[in-house]
């Protein structure tokens, strides 16, 4: 009786050793979700899989559904889009590659976040047409956190639930803590109450200035990745959301893939 079988398209997260000729390839796909498959002989001088898998390609993959030690068996990949321009700008690819990254480390293996394929693809294609900005990074990281249902609270006081849709006077106060942006009531509530229990709250709280505010509710609004690779933000805006952001998926996720430093860095590199 011949195996179960399995088509779909697939985006490519990882490729990793297995054995001296094999590789194990880590997908985000269209149907399953996130799964690993080994793609047996894949380096050898006549492997049928030669070319046709690498970062960033989306594949047509055919695999075996008898799933052994965590990982299925590829049959047959064949590459729909390799997105050759992240092989030519290399801060598209680390941004790339820091995309692909936390997309690993937020869903399981086996696990299925709807609307996670498409948000990683549109946000490749974004990256082969674009320069690759920090404010790119930014949003990708807001609509991950809006489907795992996790996203900040920027409009509703997570604290009071006092309305907050209106522009922000100056500046305002961001807690990790509670989930979001605080009304003047209850930031000025715990300005005046640290002390001890409250310490640790501090610690996971920080300003925000109007300006950050209207690019991050601009981000968390819009699930198309042109608005950030059109958004202009001063130096001064992309530390504090690159301090908020961060501090929130630590906080929240428990994670910060160590490429998020090297891609916001090769993100702010100037070419002439």
């Amino acid at each position: 009786m011949p195996e179960p079988m399995e088509k779909t398209e697939a985006l490519v997260l990882r490729v990793a050793p297995f054995s001296r000729t094999s590789h194990v390839v880590t997908w985000l796909t269209r149907d399953h979700g996130s799964l690993s498959t080994v793609i047996k002989g894949a380096q050898r001088p006549r492997s049928t899989f030669l070319g046709q898998y690498d970062l960033f390609y989306t594949c047509e993959l055919v695999f075996y559904t008898r799933e052994r030690d965590g990982l299925h068996i590829a049959r047959e990949c064949a590459p729909l889009d390799p997105r050759a321009a992240l092989r030519r700008d290399w801060r598209a690819a680390a941004c790339a590659s820091y995309a692909c990254a936390l997309v690993g480390r937020v869903v399981p293996r086996g696990g299925h976040i709807s609307g996670l394929y498409s948000l990683l693809s549109s946000g490749l294609d974004a990256l082969t047409h674009g320069r690759p900005r920090q404010a790119f990074i930014f949003w990708f990281e807001i609509q991950i956190l809006s489907l795992l249902g996790v996203a900040p609270s920027l409009t509703v006081c997570p604290g009071c639930g006092a309305g907050l849709a209106g522009p922000a006077q100056g500046e305002t106060a961001f807690s990790c803590v509670r989930g979001g942006l605080l009304c003047p009531s209850c930031a000025g509530r715990r300005r005046s109450g640290r002390s001890g229990a409250n310490a640790s709250g501090a610690a996971h709280e920080a300003p925000l200035s109007r300006g950050a505010l209207t690019l991050l509710r601009q981000w968390q609004r819009f699930a198309s990745p042109d608005v950030a690779l059109r958004s202009r933000c001063s130096k001064q805006q992309m530390l504090e959301l690159s301090g908020i952001l961060g501090m929130f998926l630590s906080y929240h996720l428990d994670l910060l893939p160590p490429g998020r430093r090297i891609a916001l860095e090769m993100a702010s590199l100037r070419t002439e």
